[in-house]
């Protein structure tokens, strides 16, 4: 008897019924976002694929839904849409996650893409730094400086010797 291929299939058997959501839990989730008016792509949407095209090309998940909120008030609600149905939640900034992550790490989870969260708030007086959850480390260390002339301790990988 072949224990590797009995192991193979249990798994396989195991992963579709515990992990993935089912159709009924992502059709749900979807109605939910609609009805509480929340920006989001469906797989069947044009900008779909450029959405959850993953920085790592060997590692490619299919969500089942990417949330693009422009609100915080979008990120609450696709939260409890996720909760009531069940589907997983990623939140998404830049993507640069080697594992697919900010995939989902998975087939079937909710993404919840932040980049249009853009904002960079510095206030004068205590010089605290509000950043919206989109912004990249370019971006911040530009829209601090050009707020107040502060700066954030960081490299770009242009700098970093092997």
């Amino acid at each position: 008897m072949n224990y590797l291929a009995i192991i193979a299939a249990t798994l396989s058997i195991a992963r579709g019924q515990d992990l993935l959501p089912s159709l009924e839990a992502t059709d749900a989730a979807l109605n939910c976002l609609e009805s509480m008016v929340v920006p989001h792509k469906k797989p069947s949407h044009a900008d779909y694929a450029k959405l959850v095209k993953p920085f790592n090309s060997r590692l490619q998940y299919k969500p089942a839904v990417v949330v693009l909120p422009t609100t915080e008030q979008h990120i609450q609600d696709s939260v409890l849409c996720a909760a009531q149905t069940g589907l997983k939640v990623q939140a998404r900034c830049g993507g640069h996650s080697y594992a697919s992550y900010s995939s989902g790490g998975q087939d079937g989870h909710m993404i919840i893409n932040l980049q249009p969260l853009q904002t960079i708030e510095v206030d004068k007086l205590s010089g605290i730094a509000t950043v919206g959850g989109g912004v990249r480390l370019g971006n911040l260390a530009g829209g601090l400086w050009n707020q107040g002339k502060r700066v954030l301790s960081h490299v770009s990988r242009v700098y970093i010797e092997a």
